[in-house]
């Protein structure tokens, strides 16, 4: 870590000063029952701009966006004690913004979302690079992707801490085995799932040969659970949070970002969709299959599920197009959607080339359905489950996609 104490030594901090002080400014009048939830989205915003200077060493960022706060905010006490206080901060809690959503779900104060979206990048860069040694490939999902510095907690949370969520590519469901020994290099990541999930990896290639449709092995590991974070510890703040892992062999990925269909269409069918089965470790919580559509409209589907060896085997659906001519995401597909971010590249096929190619595709169904519905508002961004957490520039990336 850079000992100099200076911020502005190391990345340009004054677009992140400016939208804290607005913050700031709210949080501090008593009087003030509005926060405009482009403020805190904005500086989550900027703080992705001051991300990029941080190439290595995105733990010093972290510190680095304290110390602009305290510019903002002069505080007594230790630094120990500043950190703790914009950490846990109530202030925000009485703003709509900040409020428990209906789900429960709890959105993080500004500087806990930022200390945990960089604990997570720093692991993440220890990941990739483990796969890399292994040629497997690695796209991120979830709010490590659409919220970063915006929805992404801590472990002391409401509703406990976000995960990180990855999808692998390997070419055969062996390399799996390569995987999780790998990750074995990554500091504070529990062995002992690790074990589980090679165990696990038996049975799954056991399931693999008496199934007709494409599976996927999907595997939660935690991290900094039987570790301490060596970053974290000094600030007697648990570190804990998990890795969610989707796993699909070559041709499985292919029938997921539906690498076998020219145009996402019907062609003259009733209604089309594909079945996918996931091999996971705990029952699901929810029985449905929740879909969207590029108009916001949701979509439940029966979610069949059985128990096998050491997990549960799920049925969901890769994508719909139902009768009525509307595309639904499968969940799968969200976990892709909407920033196609990836991580490590697969050295035995160009998964970027099936991304963009997946990019392209949807933009073209979005394209078709506008023509047919030239008076709906239909957008990439509606069509995913989650969207109602989207950082607003994500929003706006890929609502401004040229059609």
């Amino acid at each position: 870590m850079d000992q100099s104490s200076n911020p502005r030594a190391r990345a340009d901090w004054n677009l992140v000063s400016g939208i804290y002080s607005q913050v700031s400014q709210l949080i501090n009048d008593p009087h003030s029952d509005y926060l405009p939830p482009a403020i805190p989205g904005f500086l989550a915003e900027a703080l992705s701009r001051a991300a990029a200077f941080y190439t290595t060493d995105k733990i010093q960022m972290a510190e680095d966006f304290l110390a602009v706060i305290e510019e903002c905010e002069p505080l007594k006490g230790s630094p120990e004690q500043h950190f703790r206080h914009f950490y846990f901060d109530e202030r925000p809690r009485r703003f709509d913004f900040y409020k428990p959503e209906t789900t429960g779900r709890v959105r993080p104060t500004p500087f806990e979302s930022s200390v945990e979206t960089c604990r997570r990048l720093r692991d993440l860069q220890v990941i990739r690079d483990t796969c890399k040694q292994i040629g497997a490939g690695l796209v991120l999902g979830g709010s490590m992707s659409y919220g970063k510095f915006l929805n992404v907690s801590g472990a002391e949370s409401q509703k406990g801490s976000s995960d990180i969520d990855l999808l692998f590519t390997v070419e055969e469901g062996n390399q799996l085995l390569d995987v999780a020994e790998a990750l074995s290099q990554v500091p504070g990541i529990s062995a002992s799932d690790l074990g589980t999930m090679k165990t696990r990896v038996h049975e799954y290639l056991k399931l693999q040969d008496k199934l007709k449709d494409p599976c996927s092995f999907s595997q939660k590991v935690s991290i900094w659970v039987d570790q301490e974070d060596p970053w974290l510890s000094k600030y007697n703040i648990r570190p804990a949070y998990k890795i969610s892992l989707h796993c699909f062999t070559r041709d499985g990925f292919e029938q997921l970002v539906a690498g076998d269909l020219m145009i996402l269409s019907r062609e003259g069918a009733k209604e089309k969709t594909r079945v996918l089965n996931d091999y996971r470790q705990e029952v699901p919580n929810l029985r449905l299959d929740h879909q969207r559509s590029l108009a916001g409209t949701d979509l439940f589907l029966d979610r069949p599920f059985v128990e096998v060896s050491m997990g549960y085997l799920t049925e969901s659906r890769a994508f719909v197009m139902d009768a009525h001519g509307r595309y639904h995401p499968g969940m799968f597909q969200n976990l892709i959607l909407p920033q196609f971010e990836l991580v490590a590249e697969d050295v035995n096929h160009s998964l970027r080339n099936q991304l963009d190619l997946f990019r392209w595709k949807i933009v073209e169904r979005l394209r078709k359905e506008r023509q047919a519905r030239p008076y709906e508002l239909l957008r990439l961004s509606l069509s995913h489950t989650r969207s109602s957490v989207f950082a607003p520039h994500i929003v706006r990336q890929i609502d401004n996609t040229q059609i």
